[in-house]
């Protein structure tokens, strides 16, 4: 009935004939050059994956790129190593027993809590009482195989977002460590080859889970195992929460115990996420939402350097371009710590880059279109509340044709000025026609958005 995750199939890969197959973090890891990559289409589960193998990989290779370059041109880890360092660990990739992986093995034996539903650990379900349409309350939770279970535990360390907990001396929990960024990753052509992509620096003392002391749940009661979130291994597997799982006799997981976890010492930025500067709060990472699809968002992390993803930056120190940039991520309410909005995942074409100053150039005409919609907006309803307007503005959603216009251009045939004035025009006359009932707006829209395109594209403006 053990389940161990070194041996037992629980990683969904892609092999190169395009089957399906589950294996565990050993084969993963040595025949990656076997497999085209992961095959899981949740985007939580796909990325959180990837940082697990990537905290491996990061023990076993290292980020030097003298060290990786001949690695990334045979196409596979070093034979033999992954083994020869994992096995030390072997009790600690159990799912069970004293030293669980990614949990707390007493948590909960003293029976001072009851056991939660199984669907803690899964955000995508229904929680508390019975949905409306489908799913199972949290009384009558679904049955996980350990497979399941083992992917649902690593998604939840990974992104699990902070709120009111009131137990354990803990008020509120703390986020996981990729709880709100976007994570970027660049894509080799074989499960080998992203990993060694994203290899970035790290300090000494980073070390995975598997490599740190057993933490008791008393050391966890009141956030008082304080662990520097410094460093992609550290990070990757960060116990962002306490937790045990709890088997049934027919082998499947349908409760959990939950507890807080390590406290977030002296975090630097995420490898994986974009950076941008703030006045009031310094470098800031990147998230999905808004009107920008995370398609864009790609094309700027591997294009522009200002706080360009180390994973992307690394990738780059290895080679000058590689097939497929990956963005993946949750989308989190702003106004609702606690809530999630939905999940989203990825790819563009890393072979056909525009140029930077095109890219550029897309961003100032969001810019400048934004503007022209307050403008359109202020002459629809020039005596509204400002709340009111602000509603409007949502409502008509401007910048949504923008962002659909330049990515149909860039997956087509490639991003230039003309396709940047392409979908200036575009935007503005669907901004337009939802003006329809305000000529006066509806002018602002079109007119203002017509002479915005022939600046892009050099033309004098009439």
């Amino acid at each position: 009935m053990g389940f161990n995750l070194l041996d037992d199939p629980w990683i969904p890969l892609l092999d190169h004939e395009g089957r399906r197959v589950e294996v565990g973090l050993l084969e993963a890891l040595e025949g990656g050059e076997r497999y085209a990559g992961l095959a899981t289409a949740h985007p939580l589960e796909r990325a959180a994956l990837l940082r697990l193998l990537l905290a491996a990989a990061q023990r076993i290779v290292g980020p030097d790129p003298e060290a990786r370059r001949p690695l990334y041109h045979e196409g596979r880890l070093p034979p033999g190593l992954a083994r020869a360092y994992l096995e030390d660990y072997r009790s600690r990739f159990d799912l069970e027993g004293p030293t669980p992986f990614l949990q707390v093995g007493d948590l909960g034996l003293e029976g001072e809590d009851e056991p939660r539903a199984i669907t803690a650990l899964l955000p995508e379900l229904p929680q508390g009482g019975w949905p409306l349409i489908a799913g199972r309350p949290d009384h009558d939770p679904p049955a996980l195989t350990p497979a399941r279970a083992a992917r649902a535990l690593l998604v939840f360390q990974t992104f699990a977002t902070g709120g009111l907990f009131n137990r354990q001396g803990v008020t509120s929990l703390m986020d996981a460590p990729a709880a709100r960024p976007a994570l970027f990753f660049a894509e080799g052509d074989n499960l080998a080859r992203t990993l060694l992509l994203n290899l970035v620096p790290a300090e000494a003392d980073d070390r995975p889970f598997w490599e740190r002391t057993p933490t008791p749940a008393a050391a966890l009661e009141g956030y008082r195992t304080a662990v520097p979130l410094r460093g992609p291994a550290t990070r990757y597997t960060f116990l962002a929460r306490g937790v045990r799982l709890l088997r049934d006799p027919d082998g499947r997981y349908r409760r959990v115990h939950l507890g807080p976890g390590w406290y977030p010492e002296k975090p630097d930025a995420c490898p994986m996420a974009r950076h941008f500067e703030t006045e009031k709060y310094g470098w800031l990472p990147v998230r999905l939402g808004g009107e920008a699809p995370p398609e864009m968002l790609a094309l700027e992390a591997r294009l522009l350097p200002e706080g360009r993803p180390a994973t992307l930056e690394s990738a780059l120190t290895l080679v000058e371009a590689f097939p497929r940039i990956g963005v993946a991520g949750q989308l989190t309410d702003p106004q609702r710590a606690a809530k999630v909005l939905g999940y989203r995942l990825a790819h563009v074409p890393g072979d056909r880059l525009p140029p930077p100053e095109v890219l550029e150039a897309a961003q100032e005409a969001a810019q400048q279109l934004e503007r022209i919609a307050w403008q359109a907006v202020y002459t629809e309803l020039p005596r509204a509340s400002k709340k009111t307007q602000q509603t409007r503005m949502a409502a008509l959603r401007p910048l949504a044709p923008y962002w659909r216009a330049l990515m149909e251009a860039y997956t087509v045939g490639g991003l230039d000025r003309e396709a940047v004035a392409r979908a200036v025009r575009r935007a503005g006359a669907e901004l337009a026609q939802r003006l329809v009932d305000s000529p006066a707006a509806a002018a602002v829209a079109r007119n203002r958005s017509r002479a915005l395109a022939r600046t892009i594209t050099g033309e004098e403006a009439a």
